[in-house]
């Protein structure tokens, strides 16, 4: 098994002053919140603007990570294997003041090809000491369908441009030969060098600041401090992991499949924790599968460090340290780790999340973090086509909400993102101002939860019209938990599973099975849509917790108005009879309310 962190045998830095460790912590994290805010407000496409598909952090001449912002799991979980294959591309001592570099290539740490990742070196007193890190998802890297998320694909070749760690700026002279290469590679490039100005933008501010820091303090108190930091994230860890018992918990779960079969992949870990560490063995998961599924290394380690990280102690600052008590075993030519060059595009919105789910679900018995399974898929869908109002083409790419998972205490979050994406969705004004489609509804699915003594949160259904004023569009769609439900626990409910399918204008409906010919129910690329056809998006609740019986009767009857639930439901469910009229009266009078508030 490999440590996810580096395992540092130097002997103790000598300590900061408590004030002064404060003051270099907090620093480092501003830093890295503001990286984030300068790409977000700098940024050209939706998808980092608006989406906030992008993240930022800041690491050591290690390679280790000092620091984060609060944005997409997934990126910051990955980073660390992302900065280990850029050191070993490019030695620190090769590196000189100016230079920026620029990867994408998952084979070389990085998470799928779309989530193009910019470093700059700082150097103190000469030396590269710290790497900030912008990453941010661009809407195109080239490949064989728009949006770069080919389900079709069965090598990585296929999916995109691969940019292996590579420098962009040396001394601060552009390659712009490299840079045209690029752009001659992707679809819509001036939205591509506008991102690509953002992420550099957002490093040159953080050399900025970070030179500010070591200024103010001096070089080697701060890198005593960055030690501290790291060492302190980690002693949290290994404390939420002393309160789990220790034992061998096992875990199970399958994807859908993956794209171009129906054939469930079976993922399974052994998590076995021991003296305030955890090993996660994924022996027993499904080989490397032909289509895009495949989870990177980097991505695995993402969703084991996010799980990890939740179920001991959310709150601990994020960084390298955070890794230390962690190992991880996934065995190569495997679903989690597969060999060059399998296509790994959708591991990054749907691999991971099953990896997190396995591992929740491995620990539910014994974790404080009781939680029943959540709608465990980020949605992602892609679209393209024609704007005929101005003649442009245009692309789309947006991930989807659902229901949470419910716990001891409360019930599941419905309609809210989970877990891998933490990113926003599109605003409908805006959406359907930019682009072609017109988005007909966003409305929760009543019954798509999970029933139980705590009800799972529902799922959300989205209708999307192509109108006249758009011509030659094309859907990609990578959806899961079509034919896995999310789980329920201590005799909770499992939650209604997603669905997707096509309303035609004249009445008939095709579900994704049909459409791609039996292929899949759940992942599809470049569905040809014509005018007038809806294209409807399901996605599944959260699972329920405990004997739907033992719910209250004033919360079915609240789960009744606010309209989560149906009256068939409750009654056969929950046991709760509604007399008629009833409802009327008691939300006349106002004597239930919603219990989340």
């Amino acid at each position: 098994m490999n440590t996810l962190g580096r395992q540092s045998t130097a002997p103790a830095p000598a300590s900061a002053d408590p004030i002064t460790f404060e003051v270099i912590k907090n620093a480092f994290l501003e830093i890295a919140e503001q990286m984030g805010q300068t790409l977000l407000r700098t940024a050209f496409s939706p998808v980092i603007a608006e989406r906030l598909d992008a993240s930022c952090a800041i690491f050591d001449a290690h390679g280790e990570m000092v620091s984060q912002a609060e944005m997409v799991p997934v990126h910051i979980g990955a980073m660390p294997y992302a900065g280990a294959g850029l050191l070993a591309a490019i030695p620190p001592e090769t590196f000189e003041p100016g230079d920026i570099a620029i990867m994408n290539d998952p084979y070389h740490g990085n998470n799928h090809l779309p989530d193009v990742t910019i470093v700059k070196p700082v150097f103190v007193d000469g030396r590269p000491a710290y790497f900030p890190v912008a990453r941010g998802h661009w809407a195109d890297t080239g490949g064989m369908v728009v949006g770069s998320f080919c389900v079709d694909a069965t090598e990585i070749f296929q999916e995109g441009l691969r940019i292996p760690p590579v420098r962009l700026y040396r001394r601060g002279v552009l390659n712009s030969e490299l840079l045209d290469t690029i752009l001659l590679n992707v679809r819509d490039p001036v939205d591509r060098r506008g991102d690509l100005n953002a992420q550099i933008a957002t490093v040159n501010y953080a050399e900025a600041r970070i030179l500010e820091l070591v200024g103010r303090y001096g070089a080697s108190t701060v890198a005593r401090t960055v030690e501290q930091i790291k060492a302190y994230s980690e002693s949290r860890i290994r404390r939420g992991l002393a309160r789990i018992p220790d034992g061998v918990y096992e875990g199970e779960d399958f994807m859908d499949g993956d794209g171009r079969t129906t054939r469930p992949i079976r993922f399974h870990v052994k998590a076995t924790v021991a003296d305030g560490s955890i090993a996660l063995d994924f022996e027993g998961s499904d080989a490397q599968v032909q289509g895009a599924i495949n989870a990177p290394i980097s991505v695995t380690a993402a969703a084991a460090l996010f799980a990890v990280k939740s179920v001991t102690d959310p709150y601990a600052p994020p960084n390298a340290g955070c890794y230390r008590p962690i190992q991880l075993n996934a065995p190569p030519g495997t679903v989690v780790n597969p060999n060059f060059p399998a296509a790994v595009a959708s591991a990054n919105s749907e691999t991971c999340y099953r990896v997190l789910d396995v591992i929740y679900k491995a620990l539910a018995p014994v974790s404080p973090l009781k939680c029943a399974g959540s709608y465990g898929t980020m949605s992602s869908n892609v679209s393209s086509g024609v704007d005929l109002r101005t003649g442009k083409r245009f692309i789309f790419v947006e991930n989807y909400c659902g229901g949470w998972g419910a716990t001891p205490e409360t019930d599941g979050i419905s309609g809210m993102k989970f877990g891998m994406s933490n990113s926003l969705s599109m605003p409908t004004e805006l959406f359907e101002t930019m682009y072609p489609i017109v988005l007909e509804s966003r409305e929760l699915i009543q019954d798509s939860c999970g029933h139980g003594r705590r009800r799972g949160g529902c799922g959300v259904r989205y209708r999307h019209r192509v109108p006249e004023w758009a011509a030659d569009v094309k859907w990609t769609v990578i959806f899961e938990r079509t034919e896995t439900a999310p789980w329920g626990l201590d005799g909770g409910l499992p939650a209604r599973p997603a669905r997707i399918y096509v309303e035609h204008p004249d009445g008939s409906i095709e579900d994704l099975l049909t459409l791609t010919g039996g292929r899949s129910s759940s992942k599809a690329s470049d569905i040809p849509l014509q005018v007038g056809d809806v294209l409807v998006f399901e996605t599944p609740g959260g699972g329920g917790y405990g004997d739907p019986r033992g719910r209250e009767r004033a919360r079915v009857v609240a789960d009744l108005l606010n309209g989560y639930i149906s009256e068939e439901a409750a009654r056969t469910v929950y046991g709760v009879e509604v007399a008629p009229g009833e409802l009327d009266e008691t939300a006349a009078r106002g004597l239930v309310r919603d219990p989340r508030g």
